[in-house]
């Protein structure tokens, strides 16, 4: 691996992430199959461990946000997301390991332009509005 380009990748994401607030993983994926030369499930897995890291450190840091602001977490939303998204892993990864790599890569890219689309598109009403 070219360990330069990978952490000149990493400073990126982390800037862009806490720049407009969006989680990592859909950067960190495509770099970490492009740049770092792994399969898309090795990437998968490697981005889903730096989310998490980085996840409990932003939380950790946003209880002390709250607190400040007398506020507190919606522990039902959360526990009702962790739900979901546990039942959604096995079923996406149970899907995935059917599915050649050629295929993850496209239904990824589409599901990327995808997003950025819908972001561009509530950021463009959100202006105009």
């Amino acid at each position: 691996m070219r360990r330069g380009v990978i952490v000149l990748e990493g400073l990126v994401v982390g800037g862009v992430t806490g720049l407009v607030g969006v989680g990592g993983g859909f950067l960190i994926v495509p770099a970490l199959v492009l740049l770092g030369g792994l399969t898309m499930h090795q990437a998968v897995g490697t981005s889903l461990a730096i989310i998490a890291m980085k996840s409990a450190t932003g939380f950790y840091k946003y209880l002390d946000v709250l607190s400040q602001a007398d506020l507190s977490v919606s522990w039902n939303l959360v526990y009702l997301f962790v739900a979901l998204g546990i039942a959604g892993s096995f079923a996406g990864g149970a899907i995935a390991h059917r599915l050649p790599q050629s295929v993850l890569r496209r239904v990824f890219a589409v599901l990327l332009i995808g997003m950025g689309l819908f972001i561009m598109t509530s950021s463009v009403v959100s202006l105009s509005g």
